[in-house]
């Protein structure tokens, strides 16, 4: 033992205990370089980062929007979500919101804001909150309301304090989000039934719930039912009754698809701009008979085609009903209207129509 403890402690010895003081010097000098890590580390991450680092960035925002003159909405690098922020007193107003939407314009004074999953509102002129995060949805005030989805699911519109304007028993199904007033009608779906019509301000339907579907347009609305398409006009005037297959709306036309396929184009003011609109023509080749080179077969696709006297005409029957396709001579003159789901040419001058087999010449004439 006491040879031993000369070895460590005098550091004298030969052999194998010079080997054993190695190793124990070696597993001291390690430790304490651990230790020192461990330290360096604590050091690093509690003084150099979090009190004199992280102050500096942890407020810094990748994005910066502004929802009125002096209120923004600043998106933090670090950090949890959004904060609203005076610029011009850089004072924080609300932090840790998920999202916040603001209504188009400067009429609506009020912004929705989502926090941990509830939404509410804040003005976005002072950036306090008006409405607390309460509701499991909510939508941008148009024309003095808003609404929302309450606790128990029901739909109702609020005005700016809170207070519940209508209740007619909406529930949100997921199949329209714009709940929102347009010249002081709002676009609601039944709960009982599942069809969609408009209310007023009072909430009283205006155009009953009967629609599949209703699309706002600056001058129309349009109303879909049972695959058909109908125009009113913003006092509810009817257009064209729910009774076209395909109707679109442009900024100064409209197209309208009729029962047998045509497509007319109308002016505003129900003028024909358009008697016969085609949406698309192609060509048709028949085959010859003959073959592109003689020693492969038919088989391997090397029949030889040639252009027919006639083309298609191709229109569009609808969101869902496909295409239709009608005969014309090469010269551009209809033949037939757009009846057949396919045209194609079997000879030069003949055309089988689909579904039924119908067999055309080249004028468009029947010939089985």
């Amino acid at each position: 033992m006491s040879k031993l403890l000369n070895v460590l402690i005098l550091r004298k010895g030969e052999g194998f205990w010079m080997y054993v003081w190695k190793i124990l010097c070696l597993i001291v000098a390690l430790s304490i370089a651990f230790v020192g890590l461990l330290l360096f580390y604590a050091f690093c991450r509690n003084v150099v980062y979090s009190r004199w680092i992280r102050p500096m960035v942890v407020n810094r925002a990748y994005e910066v929007r502004y929802i009125s003159g002096n209120i923004a909405l600043e998106y933090l690098m670090y950090g949890k979500g959004i904060r609203v922020m005076d610029r011009q007193r850089d004072d924080v107003l609300l932090k840790g919101l998920d999202w916040v939407a603001v209504p188009d314009g400067l009429t609506d004074t009020l912004a929705v804001f989502c926090k941990d999953g509830k939404r509410g509102y804040m003005n976005r002129f002072s950036g306090q909150v008006e409405i607390p995060a309460q509701y499991r949805r909510a939508w941008v005030f148009s024309e003095g309301l808003a609404c929302v989805e309450t606790e128990d699911c029901r739909l109702v519109f609020i005005d700016r304090e809170g207070e519940v304007v209508i209740d007619k028993g909406l529930r949100y199904s997921g199949r329209f989000g714009s709940y929102l007033f347009h010249d002081g009608v709002c676009r609601a779906e039944d709960y009982h039934s599942g069809k969609v019509g408009l209310i007023d301000t009072l909430g009283r339907w205006v155009l009953e719930p009967e629609y599949d579907d209703v699309i706002s347009y600056d001058d129309f609305w349009q109303v879909r039912k049972d695959g058909l398409n109908g125009l009113l006009t913003k006092d509810m005037d009817t257009v064209f009754t729910v009774s076209y297959p395909r109707m679109s709306i442009g900024d100064d036309y409209i197209e309208v698809g009729y029962p047998d396929h045509t497509v007319k184009v109308f002016d505003y003011d129900g003028n024909i701009l358009e008697d016969f609109l085609i949406d698309e023509v192609e060509n048709l080749y028949y085959p010859t008979g003959g073959l592109r080179d003689s020693t492969r077969n038919e088989e391997a696709g090397n029949v030889l085609y040639a252009l027919a006297s006639c083309r298609v005409n191709r229109v569009c029957g609808g969101s869902s009903d496909g295409n239709y396709y009608g005969l014309m001579s090469g010269d551009g003159r209809i033949l037939t209207p757009p009846s057949y789901r396919k045209i194609q040419a079997v000879g030069k001058d003949l055309y089988l129509c689909s579904p039924h087999g119908t067999l055309l010449d080249s004028r468009g004439r029947r010939l089985n």
